[in-house]
């Protein structure tokens, strides 16, 4: 209960709205400096999942169309924004009727840019050795299968911390998607005795 004669105003005081402001400042400084790679590594999720996706893409319209495809990833910097690119397609001409028209080829995924910043690192096929540059033609038969693989994607600004993994089936029609550069075991001859 109050009495008349407390003269003391209604409100926050200096020393209250100088602490506030300090959390306030020191919350906002914290979520700038953790914050500032959640952008570059929702767009590695993306586009890692987006590659995975076209790839399954190709091995169902394979299946479907009982014709064969390949996927080819381009493992060079095509500028200094756009380090890596892949596309699909039939490795033959089809007409429009879908029908054989000769030698050539017909795309299906145009060539698909990384998102800015994003690369391929290595493809890793199994019995060859590991791909950094170049390109890299995976065939997929009517069936659905492909040599099984792993493409490692990363933001080269974050080599260590911000890499994934697609490792890709070569029979059934999935693909893993992991975090990390993650390398399947070998197997060995020895494996096998």
């Amino acid at each position: 209960m109050r009495s008349g004669t407390d003269t003391r105003a209604a409100g926050f005081t200096l020393l209250e709205m100088m602490v506030t402001l300090a959390i306030v400042a020191l919350s906002v400084s914290v979520f700038i400096v953790r914050g500032g790679n959640l952008l570059p590594q929702s767009q590695l999720v993306a586009t890692t999942k987006q590659v995975a996706t076209d790839l399954e893409e190709m091995r169902l319209h394979s299946v479907l169309t009982q014709k064969a495809t390949q996927f080819v990833y381009h493992l060079d910097p095509v500028d200094d924004e756009i380090l890596s690119a892949y596309s699909a397609g039939f490795p033959f001409r089809i007409d429009e009727d879908g029908e054989y028209d000769g030698i050539g080829e017909t795309e299906l995924i145009a060539w698909t840019h990384l998102a800015r910043g994003m690369r391929i690192r290595t493809i890793r096929v199994p019995g060859t050795e590991d791909r950094e540059t170049g390109d890299v033609t995976v065939s997929i038969s009517p069936l659905g299968a492909v040599t099984p693989h792993e493409v490692v994607i990363e933001n080269p600004e974050y080599p260590e911390t911000e890499v994934y993994t697609i490792q890709v089936n070569g029979v059934l029609l999935t693909n893993t998607v992991v975090e990390g550069d993650i390398e399947r075991p070998r197997i060995e001859d020895g494996a096998f005795r």
